[in-house]
């Protein structure tokens, strides 16, 4: 008579629910579910899988499956994470975002302001242009108001 299998509790890596697992390990999770969402893991991990892609828009999108603002593939733009940091709070609705330089790959804190009702106009502002021009032309600007008291 053929000795009966002994399965043994383990700890699913994924969702932390307990379940049966053969004793040669060979399944890993407790559910399909779970075993696509460690496989996605591993191959982010690997780099066979971006996290991070650029928009048809030209946005940086990053992937965070639990964040409130992720669409259903749940991708999130990177300027909203970005900005969520430095406020230390979610970004309201009626917020938006602003890249101060026009370039919308450019995510970094200092080229980004948050700007309350409706974003409008689209771009960069006049005043941020005439101060990058002046600046790349040598002229020492650190704030735009200086401009001002030329």
């Amino acid at each position: 008579m053929a000795e009966k299998r002994k399965w043994v509790i383990a700890n699913c890596p994924v969702c932390a629910k307990d379940f049966k697992q053969r004793p040669d390990g060979r399944i890993k999770t407790c559910s399909r579910s779970c075993a696509r969402k460690l496989e996605w893991q591993r191959k982010i991990r690997d780099g066979q899988i971006k996290a991070r892609y650029k928009h048809k828009s030209g946005y940086w999108m990053v992937r965070m499956p639990g964040h409130p603002r992720a669409y259903k593939n749940k991708w999130v733009f990177e300027h909203l994470i970005v900005m969520e940091k430095i406020l230390g709070r979610p970004v309201l609705k009626g917020e938006y975002v602003h890249h101060k330089n026009g370039d919308r790959g450019d995510n970094h804190p200092e080229n980004l302001e948050l700007w309350a009702g409706r974003k409008d106009p689209p771009g960069q502002r006049e005043i941020d242009r005439v101060v990058d021009y002046l600046r790349s032309q040598g002229w020492d600007i650190k704030e735009p108001n200086e401009i001002f008291k030329l």
